[in-house]
């Protein structure tokens, strides 16, 4: 990052670079004079950006942990302006910039190319894509347009675990990574009790209420589920539950005893978050992480200690004097069969199952089935 940092220095200092700094304010100034704030902003903004492309090229640590926070902020610039930014392609343009930088830095050498074909979870994600790549040739097919969105995000993933596998290859870096992993998860997790305690703020409140289907899918029992600063309630709920499980797991052995408060307060800040999300699979997530923790470490004192503190608190959930719209979504769970949810998925499943039979391999990746019609006359 410094040499990143000394080559846009000595770039500065050049008559090109003072020449262009000049015409860039010169712009600026005609665009806000034209009342085109938005557009001068992005033009005043453009000497930054040209700094950070180096500060990558330069440190793809650095690109590494910038690309790791900007997925978690992405969508509040779009909520704050009020209208929907292409997010998605500044995060796949970042995540090549940072593998260009990765493969630029560090030599990568056949073992270790090697060593990363060989991993079971290198295996899988390789065979997943390559199975997207046959649904190219899908004769169901119609459009390619949802299939290269997905088939973008899909790659996007295989190249930010492929940067990961270059990047944290030992262990204090992975225990670096997690700590700034961690973090990130608790200002999420604090900013949804925010938005819990104190209400969304305005313009959220004005983006939530924009569009009809989005105040139907956020309202749900007597209150709005929170995303954060997240893209939706579900990944929220999701991230925030299984980094719960992760922290309190670690915060019961003795490497941690140190961060043990720390990593308490983080643990109750994540929950919190996950069950304001209103995500009854985050809820799912936390029960089976504890309850596979208590299966796996059963015989030890502190294991049985904190199975009848879980088991209290679970017992108050469930059937205590409370009634809380939050506290009132974690117990439909116990609604099974008679869940409103669980229908509406098992009426969608039995809707599919005769176009299935005949179209195992379906219509493809990235398809919106539309009215229901449509599907019952093609089965």
């Amino acid at each position: 990052m410094r040499l990143a940092s000394n080559t846009y220095k000595a770039w500065i200092d050049t008559l090109i670079g003072k020449a262009v700094l000049i015409a860039i304010t010169a712009v600026v100034a005609f665009l806000v004079a034209s009342n085109q704030l938005v557009l001068a902003m992005a033009v005043a903004a453009a000497p930054l950006g040209i700094g950070f492309v180096l500060a990558v090229l330069g440190n793809p640590y650095f690109g590494f942990y910038a690309l790791f926070a900007y997925t978690f902020i992405m969508f509040m610039p779009g909520r704050v302006l009020g209208t929907d930014l292409p997010v998605g392609i500044g995060a796949e343009l970042l995540t090549v910039l940072v593998l260009m930088s990765a493969l630029l830095r560090k030599k990568v050498q056949q073992q270790k190319i090697d060593g990363f074909v060989r991993q079971p979870v290198s295996i899988m994600l390789i065979i997943y894509t390559a199975y997207l790549l046959v649904e190219f040739f899908n004769p169901n097919m119609r459009s390619m347009s949802g299939l290269i969105f997905y088939y973008r995000k899909v790659l996007a993933f295989l190249l930010i675990y492929y940067i990961a596998y270059l990047l944290l290859d030992d262990l204090p870096k992975i225990v670096r990574f997690f700590k700034f992993w961690l973090i990130m998860c608790v200002l999420a997790g604090l900013y949804a009790c925010k938005q819990q305690w104190f209400d969304f703020f305005g313009f959220e409140t004005r983006w939530l209420m924009s569009d009809p289907h989005k105040v139907k899918l956020y309202y749900q029992g007597g209150m709005f589920r929170k995303m954060s600063f997240l893209s939706d309630p579900a990944a929220s709920g999701i991230l925030l539950g299984y980094t719960a499980v992760i922290a309190l797991v670690l915060s019961q052995f003795k490497p941690f005893a140190a961060y043990k408060r720390w990593l308490y307060f983080a643990c109750a800040a994540m929950v919190l978050g996950a069950v304001y999300s209103g995500t009854r699979t985050s809820y799912i997530v936390i029960a089976i992480g504890v309850s596979i923790y208590i299966l796996m470490n059963f015989q030890q004192k502190r294991t049985l200690i904190f199975t009848g503190v879980s088991l209290l608190a679970l017992a108050f959930i469930l059937f205590g004097p409370v009634n809380n719209a939050a506290i009132n979504r974690v117990r439909t769970l116990m609604n099974g069969t008679n869940d409103a949810s669980l229908k509406v998925r098992d009426e969608n499943r039995e809707l599919i199952r005769p176009y299935m039979l005949v179209a195992s391999y379906g219509w493809r990746i990235g398809y919106k089935w539309g009215r229901r019609r449509t599907i019952q006359s093609r089965a």
